[in-house]
Formats: structure tokens, C-alpha cells, sequence
């Protein structure tokens, strides 16, 4: 991101997110006056006076720190007889004016989010299409489980004292292939084996490993199978409503409902959900999965055309085989012998069989002359490369290379490496608008000429336009589940009921720091409609979060005050003092722990939302050329 980018995203982040928590405190103070309690101070922003007015024996001022505001109510507060700052007492508030007055808060955060949602609704939102199922890619032998010795960022250099270059990971998804090479013990059998590591310092160590037998391998599941549901519940969003549904899975087992290809049947696959060190032990899969590859757009007067494909429709299998990557998909329609071929898809939710007439061997088959175009997007620009000195951005959608239409990133990487040294012209989509960039000249690196763009074409996006009580209802759902995970040890313990060792728990959540965070990269992946998405998202939580029957937030006093109201008198002073300073040190002592966790995942989540700084040609081009193969062949995510 430029540096204006990057302040403009800062703004956006103290604006907005501040802006949750004005309305918040605003809310307070219209419903106090409505209700004619004493308000001594408004402010905008926290810290050192700015500038301030008193009017009707309110203070107003706005203040140094842009993050919200507050209000100082005296007659809120049931713990104590109300007094002003100068120590004049003041009558106590009747319960109604009290519960007025703090249900107003969270009843502007609602407004705010309605409004907000209202906008979102006309303008839209960018997501990946809703699939009704996803596909899975590799399912792990043993569980790849990072630990303190050895990290997602070490390279295990031998086992059992055999030389070997490459990862965990590799080491998990390839197990069987590798078990006679590297002296591995049976799956059946799983026993300890030396792994020698060396870290990105250049030091090496050699540890004991002990392989946890891959469950989801063990149940039966298989690269190739089709999810179609979770717990009995079908799949409407794919892989990321898949993703969630095992994080709020609250039960010690998952079960899947899967389609195989050439079975008719769908198989359950049961297994127990282990806690995944990747996502701070939540019980996320292990086993890689997509959603299907996905139709960006159908090329006019092409076989595709007239076959019925529409844009957005989902490739599930061709000629009776499932369609992991579209790379995969265009190399099955290259047997000479085959005219036509069939191919299965699904369209809003429903899956139906079309039959694809080939072009002659005369023409080459391949995803423009066939008709099919995907979306190839630039997921990343690395450091001093080419396209970042000609202007390319992450998320620029690539039109055409030279005139010609680029229908995948296979075809760009083709062409560049066709060109060699020779200048390139490249037309791209932003932001709905289209964008020439002449005379980009390939850098050479290795043995090859790149321009220092990250592909990625299998991520198909539309403009979804959600009503604001859909938005409402999505976020007042997973608030929901969260508070019913965090308290379910609790109900557990009373019901007697078993849960999972890998549910949501507070050391999942996430504060300020956190939120901002996330903020930041979602700004960044998806633009402003995708920051004022989530802004919706943090002012509707907010709320949620504010009713909870709690002393010291807003619940806990509409709380009191309705229990005030039913027996006709204050509570006992001391037992409400009590309640509120034991949850006061307790939420401070809870946000301290959160705002701790939100910065020792921060590292994580930069790379994941690929905000540190991308690398440059030279650090990349080892990695370049031993990947060039598989990037022109079956690589999801290509370099060029």
C-alpha cells in the first residue's frame, strides 16, 4: 500500500471505529437529557481539552485522543447517592430514567449499524460466491502440529537421518509416498522419529517427533470428495461457512456428509475435532479444501456460450471426475479422442450436467477458445518489481496481455515468458474502471523473465446486496454462538454434557488492538465496502456485547433497575458497590489479557493478510525457478 493509501486507512480505522463508540456515549446522552437525569460532560475523543462550551449546566468539549467519547451521568450509577463533582447531592434516578438512559447506548450502536447496513445494501459487498459445497484438495496422513520446537518457519533438513529438504507440512500431506524413503513407521503403528530442523537463522537442531495420526485421513475422508454438509446442516457459503461451522462446533465430533465421484450415495465421515495449533487450537480442519473452481465470466459466440454456461456457475466434475483447479480441468479436455465432453455443475444451489462440444485438435484447447474466462486477479505486487514501477496494485483484475484476452493466470504466465525481454502492455479492472499499463518491461530472474505479480484465479467474486435485518441477523447469529461457546464450559459442568477440547474460548477473542487489526487487512483485501461490512459487524456486536446482564455495562443497569422496579426499593448499596468493582477488576483484568493475546498474534495475522512487505525479485527467484513448472501446470496461487 502507498503512504497515502496507508493514512487513508488509519482514518478510516480512528474515524469509523471511534465513531462506534460516539454513537455509543451519544445515545447516552440524548436519553439522560430526554429523561431530565444531570449530565455533567460530553466529549469527543478522550485525554487533554481541545476546546469545550457549557450549555444548560452540560459541559461539551472535544478532546485530543479521536476514539470515541464518553458522558459523565452521576444519577446512572445504582451503587452510591448521586452527587455532582463539586459534592452537591442529587435526587436519585427513578429505574425507568435509568434504564432509559443506558439502553440508549447500545440502541444508537443498532441505529448506526441499521444505516450503515442500509448503505451496504444499495452499494453492495464483494464476497465469493455461496457454494453448497466445497472440494478437498489433501487430506493429511498425520497431523502437521507445530510447536514451540519446530515452526511453520523451519525447514526439516533429515529424517531419521535421512537427508531431506522440505516441511511438516509436506512431511503430513505426503506421509505414505515418503514412508520407504525416510524409514517412516506404519499409520497403524505411528512411533517417534528424529527430525533434524534448521530455523531461518541457518541453525540446526535435532528433535524427537512423535506423529498424531490424522483423523479426517482415519475416517475416511479423501482428496477429490465433495462436502456438502456439517452435522446434518447443507453448506450454503462453502468453505468458509465449512471453516466456521467446526470453530462453533461446541461437540467433541464433527460429521461430515460427502459426494464421491462415481458413487451416487452420499458417505458420512465422522471424526474427532483436535485443536489445530494454526488457529490458536480452535477445531478447524486440517485437510485442505476450496470451494469449486468458479466461472468469472462466458466468452461471447464460444462453445461455452452455446452450451449453457453461465458466469459464477461452479465446475464440480468433468467426465465423471472432480475438478480440484481449472489447470487440472483444461488438461482433461486434451485427449484427441474426446469430441464432447460432460461437465457438472451447480447453479444457485443446484447442480445440473451440460455437455461441453470440444474445438477441433486443429484449435488448441484452452480456456479462450473453449469460452471459459476466470478471474485472475493480482493477489500481490512484489518490492521493485516491474509491475509495481508501473503502477499495478494487489487486487487489479488482469483483462488482457498484448490485446489478447487473458481467460487464466496459465495463459498470462505463458505469454510473459513468451515475450522474454521484449516490453508487455497489460489491461487491467479497478474498481469497475479500466486501466492500460504500455511498455512494462520483464525483469529477468533465473532462467526466466518475470514482472513480479502474485497470481491467484480460482477466487471468484461477487456483488452480493444483503437487506440491513439479513446483515442484523448474520451478526446477532454469531454473536450468539460465541457467547454460547464462552459460557459453555460453564453450562456443561451443570448439564453434565461432554464438549470439544477445541471450542471458541476467550483467549479467541479480540479487542481494540485486534479489531483494528483486522480492520487494517480487510481494508486492504477488499476496499472500503469490505471496511464498512465489518464496521457494521463491530457497532452491532457492540451492542450485543453492551446488554449482557452485567454489572458496569449497560445490561447490568437496566438489570438493576428492573429489579428495583419489581420490588419498589433501591438494592443494598454495599451489594451493588460489591458487584460492580469485582466485575470491574475482572473486565479490566480481561481486557488487559485480550489486548496481550491481540499482540502476540499480530506477526500472524500481517502474514496472513499479506500486509508486510512483499519480497523482492532477487529473494524470490530461487523459489521461481523451482516452481516454474508447477505453476504453468496445477499451482493454485502462481508467481509470475
Amino acid at each position: 500500500m502507498s503512504i497515502l493509501a496507508n493514512i487513508g486507512t488509519i482514518l478510516f480505522i480512528v474515524i469509523f471505529f471511534g465513531f462506534c463508540i460516539f454513537i455509543h456515549e451519544f445515545g447516552h446522552l440524548l436519553a439522560a437529557l430526554w429523561q431530565k437525569l444531570h449530565v455533567e460532560k460530553f466529549s469527543i475523543g478522550f485525554g487533554k481539552k481541545i476546546f469545550g462550551f457549557t450549555r444548560n449546566g452540560v459541559e461539551y468539549v472535544v478532546s485530543w485522543l479521536p476514539l470515541g467519547g464518553y458522558v459523565s451521568i452521576p444519577q446512572l450509577d445504582p451503587a452510591d447517592i448521586p452527587k455532582t463533582e463539586d459534592g452537591r447531592e442529587l435526587p436519585v434516578a427513578s429505574p425507568k430514567a435509568r434504564a432509559i438512559a443506558a439502553f440508549a447506548g447500545p440502541l444508537f450502536n443498532i441505529l448506526f449499524g441499521f444505516l450503515l447496513a442500509a448503505v451496504l445494501w444499495g452499494v453492495g459487498v464483494w464476497r465469493t460466491p455461496p457454494a453448497s459445497t466445497c472440494v478437498v484438495h489433501d487430506v493429511p496422513k498425520i497431523l502437521p502440529l507445530y510447536n514451540k520446537e519446530i515452526t511453520r518457519d523451519d525447514t526439516i533438513v533429515a529424517v531419521n537421518g535421512i537427508p531431506w529438504d522440505k516441511t511438516l507440512d509436506d512431511l503430513a500431506y505426503d506421509y505414505l509416498d515418503l514412508k520407504e524413503q525416510l524409514k517412516l513407521p506404519p499409520l497403524d503403528n505411528l512411533q517417534p522419529i528424529e527430525i533434524e530442523i534448521k530455523n531461518q537463522k541457518g541453525e540446526t537442531k535435532t528433535i524427537e517427533y512423535t506423529p498424531q495420526p490424522g483423523l479426517e485421513w482415519n475416517a475416511g475422508l479423501r482428496k477429490g470428495d465433495r462436502i456438502v454438509a456439517f452435522n446434518g446442516k447443507q453448506l450454503r457459503k462453502g468453505y468458509s461457512e465449512l471453516h466456521e461451522m467446526h470453530a462453533y462446533n461446541g461437540l467433541p465430533e464433527a460429521t461430515i456428509q460427502v459426494k464421491r465421484a462415481g458413487q451416487d450415495d452420499l458417505i458420512d465421515i465422522a471424526y474427532e475435532q483436535f485443536p489445530n495449533p494454526d488457529y490458536e487450537d480452535l477445531g478447524v480442519p486440517f485437510f485442505i479444501a476450496t470451494n469449486p473452481v468458479a466461472l468469472g465470466n462466458i466468452i461471447d459466440g464460444s462453445p461455452a456460450q452455446l452450451a449453457g454456461f453461465k458466469p459464477g456457475d461452479f465446475i464440480l466434475e468433468c467426465n465423471g471426475q472432480t475438478v480440484l483447479t481449472i489447470h487440472r480441468f483444461i488438461e482433461s479436455l486434451q485427449d484427441p479422442q474426446l469430441n464432447e465432453a460432460s461437465i457438472r455443475i451447480s447453479r444457485n444451489a443446484e447442480e445440473r450436467t451440460i455437455l461441453l462440444k470440444l474445438p477441433s485438435q486443429d484449435t488448441p484447447r484452452t480456456a479462450t477458445s473453449i469460452g471459459l474466462a476466470f478471474n485472475v486477479i493480482i493477489r500481490n505486487i512484489f518490492k521493485d518489481s516491474p509491475a509495481e514501477k508501473a503502477g499495478l496494485e494487489p487486487n487489479d483484475k488482469i483483462l488482457k496481455l498484448n490485446g489478447i484476452d487473458i481467460a487464466e493466470a496459465a495463459e498470462f504466465i505463458k505469454l510473459v515468458k513468451e515475450a522474454g525481454p521484449n516490453p508487455i502492455d497489460v489491461t487491467v479492472e479497478r474498481d469497475g474502471k479500466t486501466l492500460e499499463f504500455k511498455g512494462i518491461v520483464p525483469q529477468k530472474s533465473g532462467n526466466r523473465h518475470l514482472i513480479g505479480v502474485h497470481l491467484d484465479d480460482e477466487r471468484a467474486k461477487v456483488l452480493v446486496h444483503l437487506s440491513p435485518w439479513e446483515q442484523f441477523s448474520e451478526v446477532f447469529g454469531q454473536t450468539a454462538k460465541t457467547l454460547g461457546l464462552l459460557f459453555k464450559p460453564l453450562t456443561s459442568a451443570i448439564s453434565g454434557e461432554k464438549t470439544s477440547k477445541s471450542q471458541v474460548k476467550i483467549k479467541h477473542m479480540s479487542g481494540v488492538v485486534g479489531i483494528s487489526a483486522l480492520l487494517w487487512g480487510t481494508i486492504k483485501n477488499d476496499g472500503l465496502r469490505g471496511g464498512l461490512s465489518l464496521i457494521v459487524l463491530i457497532t452491532f456486536s457492540l451492542a450485543f456485547v453492551n446488554l449482557l446482564p452485567f454489572p458496569v455495562l449497560d445490561g447490568g443497569h437496566i438489570l438493576f433497575a428492573a429489579i428495583e422496579a419489581i420490588i419498589r426499593r433501591r438494592l443494598p448499596v454495599k451489594l451493588v458497590s460489591f458487584l460492580q468493582n469485582a466485575f470491574a477488576a475482572m473486565l479490566i483484568a480481561l481486557m488487559l489479557y485480550i489486548t496481550f493475546n491481540d499482540f502476540t498474534r499480530l506477526p500472524r495475522f500481517f502474514k496472513a493478510f499479506q500486509m508486510a512487505a512483499p519480497p523482492t525479485l532477487e529473494e524470490t527467484q530461487q523459489q521461481a525457478n523451482e516452481s516454474q513448472d508447477a505453476n504453468e501446470t496445477e499451482s493454485q496461487n502462481k508467481n509470475d
